[in-house]
């Protein structure tokens, strides 16, 4: 439920930005490639097994309260 303040021609005026949205996820669930292929483009060349991908390891030591 809205606030009192807000109106609906302020309400209705979001349709155009959520119909964007909605042909933004049909073009990736239809077209999956699209997103996967914006991760090329984000490691700039980087190799698969960069240091961001791998999973911190504990610190030598590290009781897990077992």
């Amino acid at each position: 439920m809205a606030p009192p303040d807000i109106s609906l021609e302020q309400i209705s005026a979001l349709w155009p930005f959520i119909g964007l949205q909605l042909v933004g996820l049909a073009l990736v669930l239809f077209f999956p490639q699209i997103a996967l292929s914006l991760r090329r483009f984000n490691d700039q060349g980087s190799s698969a097994s960069s240091s961001r991908d791998r999973i911190p390891q504990p610190p030598a030591g590290f009781d897990q309260g077992v």
